[in-house]
């Protein structure tokens, strides 16, 4: 850890978020709204935080239909493949960040760096597990609906957990920076 704290600088946290959420916008303001366009209103797996059934699977599928389901497997899941990585890197620095201005030693502390990395692991086997289901669709298998349906939840999760220790974080900052003045 305290080879990393070298990394978690305040210029190289804002140039990995400046990158991580390039990556998010170009996901949120074209290819998930490009993809919600063949999938009839219903939304795609990766935006389920609550995980999904086997005749949703199927619905969506059906619904995205073959130029839908390409257009997942070609555009989307690309682009999702860089977002978990980007992501991991600038939350696990970012809450280094702070953790370390606020000079929180607990462990409690420490191991909140690792849900940015937690949910990053989680979207890439969500990803391999919506790439299977494409691969094998109109054969959807419940198990695997199952599996990465868990892994959707797992990242939604960790990520809310993330920003709810960010914002806390952030507020202890403030809280810090106001009682000095």
């Amino acid at each position: 850890m305290k080879n990393l704290k070298k990394y978690a600088t305040g210029k190289n946290v804002i140039i990995s978020l400046v990158a991580t959420y390039s990556v998010y916008a170009i996901m949120i303001l074209i290819t998930i709204p490009n993809l919600t366009n063949y999938s009839d209103v219903l939304t795609i797996l990766d935006l389920k935080p609550s995980g999904y059934t086997q005749e949703y699977v199927i619905n969506l599928f059906q619904n995205l239909g073959e130029n839908g389901r390409a257009y997942y497997l070609h555009y989307q899941l690309p682009i999702d493949f860089l977002y978990p990585l980007f992501f991991a890197i600038s939350g696990f620095l970012t809450l280094f960040y702070f953790i370390s201005k606020l000079k929180l030693s607990q462990s409690f502390w420490k191991w909140l760096n690792y849900l940015p990395i937690i949910a990053g692991i989680a979207d890439y086997l969500e990803n391999f597990g919506i790439i299977q289901l494409l691969a094998s669709f109109p054969k959807i298998n419940e198990a695997m609906v199952m599996t990465t349906s868990c892994f959707s939840i797992v990242k939604s999760a960790a990520t809310t957990l993330y920003f709810l220790s960010l914002i806390t974080l952030l507020i202890m900052t403030l809280v810090r920076r106001y009682n000095r003045s």
